[in-house]
């Protein structure tokens, strides 16, 4: 049993299916006039159903097993060991998406376990202001300088996120946050020729799935995989255009979790420090904020919506109250608003009528 890959698949009226919003429309599109755009903005396209995209058997008993007990840490532990372990390929360049939190240091930890056995090309990345710890960390578990990056996305002149003829790249669907920072480091990390331009040639990791599985998700493994599919990492993931390595999506390693009654984020901390004490006694950092969307930025965004289609033609009576939500964390409304502009914009000068 895999992975479980929590991205998002669309379906046209035509029966076409898509990883990508923009790849599942066809010829004509009509904009929802009401605010459901939870799933779709499209009235043509809908979302697939979870079970369906995912490839998982909707009647399997285990979706529904009763939670009883706490989690047996050590099965916890050697399952994620071996979701590493199978996961890892050192023909690849290993592209490592970790935080400083326990989350980052469990999986640092079995890949170091992998990359010691089979050594290949690795770098770890952590995205600031984080990175003071995970130097920490870093230098704790032995890795040369030259193996881990920290990124710094306020000072990324790279950065496209808030630039309304990139936006449609960085956004699936029209979401509430402009940017994407995993998204915007990646785009970084090629730029700067730190990985491969091919991303064909790289494993892309990252430690999605663990806080929501323990401490966050009350309900049965059913439940879960529902509330995931319809997350915010599952809404961005298909713009990567590659299916990543999450080994706290193992099946295995959530069966694990979810056979037992929910159980608070301290429990990992305690599986952390049945592996490494000194590991998990390293403290925690403090977790980005967000950042201030500068004026002058605010203005040209301004600027490209008002003279976008969306609004001149499909939408000219709403307009985003963007001055007072100037903070990228409480964007709300307008920003949907803003990245649906931009891909209607993009589909429009692609030669399809939208409506």
């Amino acid at each position: 049993m895999t992975q479980l890959l929590f991205k998002q698949q669309f379906i046209n009226d035509d029966g076409k299916m898509a990883y990508l919003l923009r790849d599942a429309v066809g010829s004509k599109i009509t904009i929802k006039r009401d605010s459901s755009w939870k799933d779709s903005p499209f009235e043509e396209v809908k979302l697939v159903a979870p079970f369906q995209a995912l490839g998982i058997d909707e009647s399997a008993e285990y979706l529904d097993a009763p939670r009883v007990g706490e989690v047996n840490l050590n099965n916890y532990l050697g399952a994620l060991r071996e979701a590493v372990k199978s996961a890892w390929d050192p023909e690849k360049f290993n592209l490592v998406f970790r935080s400083s939190g326990i989350d980052g240091r469990l999986m640092s930890y079995f890949i170091r376990e992998a990359w010691r056995e089979r050594p290949g090309s690795i770098l770890f990345v952590c995205i600031e202001p984080e990175g003071e710890v995970f130097k920490q960390l870093m230098e704790y578990e032995g890795w040369d300088r030259r193996l881990y990056y920290m990124y710094d996305i306020d000072n990324d002149a790279f950065d496209t996120s808030f630039s309304f003829h990139f936006s449609w790249q960085h956004m699936n669907v029209p979401f509430r946050h402009i940017r994407s920072r995993f998204q915007s480091c990646l785009h970084h990390l090629q730029c700067t020729y730190e990985i491969p331009l091919d991303l064909a040639k790289v494993n892309i990791w990252t430690g999605l799935n663990s806080n929501e599985s323990w401490g966050e998700s009350k309900g049965s493994l059913r439940d879960f995989i529902v509330e995931r599919y319809r997350s915010k990492p599952a809404k961005l993931w298909g713009v990567i255009g590659k299916d990543t390595i999450q080994p706290f999506a193992n099946m295995w390693v959530l069966r694990s979790i979810f056979s037992a009654q929910p159980t608070h984020h301290s429990a990992r901390l305690d599986a952390l420090r049945l592996l490494d004490r000194g590991l998990a006694e390293i403290p925690m950092s403090r977790r980005y904020k967000g950042r201030v969307i500068p004026d002058e930025v605010l203005v040209q965004m301004m600027l490209d919506y008002q003279a976008s289609y969306y609004h001149r033609v499909l939408n000219p009576g709403y307009w985003p109250d963007v001055l007072s939500t100037v903070h990228t964390r409480k964007c709300k409304r307008w920003s949907y608003h803003w990245t649906l502009a931009s891909l209607v914009e993009h589909l429009v000068n692609n030669g399809v009528e939208v409506v």
